[in-house]
């Protein structure tokens, strides 16, 4: 039986996909380049996901009322070649998150774990979600995403008392533009891995409203990203920033309610994990379905070796963590972007034969 997700659950499952792998690093180079303006870079760069879902989906009115995709209804040779692109894409996004966890984990929580049992673990714990579905992963989703929203969205408060409006002078000065535009293209990658809806859209029912649900998801996604941001501005400021390799982590040690409540950063640490486990292994679910574009039948039979694969290649692609962040920050920013203009352009060129043949059928 083919699983079948809710809007709503889809639109929890995009915001957590764009917004979770985002939290280990990727606010110190935004902060870096963009300084105390950095708090703009979301929603500067979010138009580029609203032109990917509208480009991608399509204005065809027929969608709403039949799950489908444009995969499957084209020819062999376009979805191999569609697979292969996303195959490639995604798997590179596994081996970045699978390895900024445990980069994460031994500096931060476990410094005497060796990083190589802490990877296995956590491939080995993605391996196990993914085998129980796309509707288990998706309900998992759901339930600690709400949470971690709810926390972020509540920052706020628990910090009031640590935060400086001055460290957010001052706004847009003369050279603020290019720090801004430089900035957002780092982005623009990370969030243009809203591509994976291309995937999921077989599996949501009612289809109705796909691209106003995708939208709404990404926004949402933006938001708390721009919540954290300003924060690590306004508590941190940008001097601190741009040179600590786990910002959001250092932002949550500084909530001090009480005198007994100085620890909370272990509690929303274990709240945020299992969003990014999710995530990991919504990413490895569709390299299972890339492969099965590729392969020309569906199998979950590739989704252990496969695991093990990409996680192997996570310990031995990065000698340590300064590796992995110049790939996540610079590497990322040109690879991935590249392959989500292809897998786009790809995707377009299907649905527009697909539209073709169904004219020549009728005809």
């Amino acid at each position: 039986m083919k699983p079948q997700i809710s809007p709503f659950q889809y639109s929890i499952l995009i915001a957590n996909f764009l917004f979770t792998g985002t939290l280990i690093s990727l606010p110190q180079v935004l902060v870096q380049i963009a300084e105390q303006n950095a708090w703009m870079v979301p929603f500067i760069s979010y138009p580029i996901i609203i032109l990917i879902i509208f480009l991608g989906i399509g204005r065809s009115r027929k969608l709403k009322n039949k799950i489908s995709t444009e995969i499957g209804n084209s020819s062999p040779y376009m979805e191999k070649i569609f697979g292969i692109f996303m195959l490639l894409f995604l798997s590179l996004a596994f081996i970045r998150d699978v390895r900024a966890l445990a980069d994460f984990v031994v500096s931060s929580l476990l410094p005497s774990t060796p990083i190589e049992i802490l990877t296995v673990l956590s491939v080995l714990t993605v391996i196990y979600i993914v085998h129980n579905g796309l509707e288990v992963i998706t309900r998992i989703t759901v339930i600690q995403f709400i949470v971690l929203a709810t926390v972020i969205i509540l920052l706020p408060f628990m910090l009031s008392n640590e935060i400086e409006f001055n460290n957010l002078q001052p706004i847009l000065g003369s050279s603020a533009f290019p720090s801004l535009f430089q900035s957002s293209y780092l982005l623009i990658a990370w969030l243009g891995e809203v591509v994976i809806v291309f995937l999921l859209i077989p599996y949501i029912k009612p289809i109705k409203h796909i691209k106003k649900i995708s939208i709404l998801g990404a926004l949402f996604a933006m938001i708390l990203l721009f919540i954290l941001l300003i924060l690590e501005l306004a508590v941190l400021g940008a001097d601190i920033t741009k040179v600590s390799t786990f910002p959001n982590y250092q932002l949550i040690q500084q909530i001090n309610i009480t005198d007994f409540l100085d620890r909370l950063d272990l509690i929303i640490v274990t709240v945020w994990a299992p969003t990014l486990f999710c995530k990991i292994a919504l990413t490895l679910y569709c390299i299972n379905k890339s492969l099965s574009y590729i392969k020309g039948s569906e199998s979950s039979h590739l989704v252990l070796p496969m695991g093990l694969f990409l996680g192997t290649l996570a310990i031995l692609l990065f000698k340590n963590n300064i590796q992995l962040l110049e790939f996540s920050f610079y590497t990322w920013a040109t690879i991935g972007l590249f392959l989500e203009i292809c897998i786009v352009g790809i995707f377009i060129l299907m649905r527009i034969k697909n539209k073709h043949q169904k004219q020549k059928v009728t005809d």
